[in-house]
Order: C-alpha cells, then sequence, then structure tokens
C-alpha cells in the first residue's frame, strides 16, 4: 500500500512538471508581450518610439525591470485565469445558472468561438488601457520628482536631469521640457543629485 501511494505521488509530480514545463515558457512569453506593451506606452507618451533604441534583451527583462509593473502583469494574468475557470466552472456545473447569466446564448452553435474572442478581446482592451494609464502616471511621476540624475559625459560636461529610462544602448532623460536621448557609451558617469 505504501508502495502504491509512493508511485500515484510519483505520477503526479511527473504530470505537474509536464505541466509545468508547458505552461511556464507560454506564460513567460505572455509576460514578455505584456512588458514589451507596457514598455512601449512608457515611452511613447514621450514621443519616444522605444522600438528603434531597444534590442531584444531590453525586452526579454521588461516585465521585470520594474516592480509596480511586474506585479501588475502578475496579478492581471492571475485575474483573467481566475475568471477563466470561473466561468468553465459555471458553464459545466451549473448550466441553468449559465444559461441565465449568458441570456440563453450559449445554446447557440456560434456561441463558444465569439465567446473565447469576446475574452481575448476584452483581456487585450485592458491591457492597453492599463499601459496608457501606467505610463500617463510614469510620466506624471518623472515630470513631478524632485530628485534628479546628474551626468558626466565624455567632455567632462555635467547634465541635470529627470531620468526617463534606459536601454542597454541609450539613456533617456527630460530636461528644459525637451526629451534628450544619450548615447549609453557617452556617459562616464551617472549619480543621483539633489534639487
Amino acid at each position: 500500500m505504501a508502495n502504491h501511494n509512493a508511485n500515484s505521488t510519483t505520477t503526479t509530480g511527473l504530470m505537474l512538471l509536464k505541466e509545468a514545463q508547458t505552461y511556464l515558457p507560454a506564460l513567460y512569453i505572455l509576460m514578455v508581450g505584456m512588458g514589451m506593451l507596457f514598455e512601449y506606452h512608457k515611452y511613447k507618451i514621450f514621443h519616444i518610439n522605444i522600438f528603434q533604441y531597444a534590442d531584444i534583451f531590453d525586452f526579454l527583462i521588461a516585465p521585470f525591470r520594474d516592480p509596480t509593473i511586474f506585479a501588475f502583469i502578475l496579478l492581471s494574468i492571475i485575474i483573467v485565469s481566475a475568471l477563466y475557470t470561473w466561468d468553465n466552472h459555471m458553464r459545466l456545473n451549473k448550466p441553468a445558472q449559465y444559461l441565465k447569466l449568458s441570456f440563453g446564448l450559449v445554446t447557440k452553435p456560434w456561441f463558444k468561438p465569439v465567446h473565447h474572442i469576446a475574452f481575448a478581446t476584452l483581456f487585450l482592451f485592458y491591457l492597453y488601457v492599463s499601459s496608457t494609464a501606467i505610463a500617463q502616471n510614469t510620466k506624471r511621476k518623472t515630470l513631478n520628482q524632485k530628485q534628479q540624475i546628474a551626468i558626466r559625459l565624455d567632455d567632462n560636461k555635467w547634465i541635470k536631469a529627470q531620468l526617463i529610462g534606459k536601454t542597454k544602448e541609450m539613456i533617456f532623460i527630460y530636461k528644459d521640457s525637451k526629451v534628450s536621448i544619450l548615447p549609453a557609451g557617452s556617459v562616464r558617469e551617472m549619480i543621483v543629485a539633489g534639487n
């Protein structure tokens, strides 16, 4: 009997491992895509096309660069997964209630594909609106921050500005109501400065 429980546990563990091998890469790709969307809007609000300045590595780490965006992405995936699971649970286990909730449309032959398309469209719309709102909030915080950075360039000239962000190759700053893009190779030193 103990051997049977050990085999059952091993089999369950292998099944979970196989499921994780399937879902974790898909989850990572989804998070990278969402991170790219948030990065795009973060820079777009400053009239910067980040796709011109970033390389693939910048996007691969995009969801993890900002803890707020990472938490938002993770929470969004959890909420959407929970709603989708609840929807399936209601459809399979409480069909009478589901029939009422769907206004009887569940009986139509076109309901299932339209239902999935509607779920995906709402999720994408939610991401678009959220990334735009977070970008506007980030811009407001950037423009209102008192603390600036001081940057020493190759020619020993110092610039004081607000940091918008950076990629592997470029640094984006805001100074005197203008956005400036500096090649990272031209920066000798960056320090956090006061007002």
